[in-house]
């Protein structure tokens, strides 16, 4: 067994207190192995960034498009922030998510379809189109 192990947990919730929940799981746990077999632990934590709520009325028009335009769509939490975590303390934020390969993205083998990001940037026009008519 290796002396010393390092490795990262992202823990991503719409709720600051299930990601802090999770984490005090996580340091329980932790104690109790250590308890059990020996050895120690250090917790180091890197960034904490509140969650973002985007704008209901944004991913209402984009599912209306979706609708429109017989697109298929879910709308989910990904817990995926980008730029929207700052954006959208400031101003009305949303995101629209791509279809990748296996489900593989930000990584070197991510592949996404030339259509979907056609139909992404399709409603993404769209929304911006609304948005200025209002």
């Amino acid at each position: 067994m290796d002396e010393e192990v390092e490795f990262t947990v992202d823990i991503r919730s719409m709720n600051n207190d299930n990601i802090n929940d999770i984490a005090n799981r996580i340091k329980a746990a932790l104690e109790r192995e250590c308890k059990i077999m020996g050895g120690s632990f250090k917790i180091d934590t890197k960034l904490v960034i509140t969650p973002v709520e985007l704008s209901k009325n944004m991913l209402d028009k984009l599912e209306d498009s979706c609708k429109i335009r017989g697109f298929s769509y879910m709308r989910m939490h990904s817990g995926a922030g980008h730029d929207s975590l700052e954006i959208g303390q400031q101003l009305p934020s949303v995101m629209v998510f791509v279809p990748s390969k296996d489900g593989r993205s930000h990584a070197p083998v991510e592949f996404s379809k030339y259509s979907d990001l056609a139909k992404a940037s399709v409603l993404m026009t769209d929304l911006i189109v609304e948005l200025l008519n209002k």
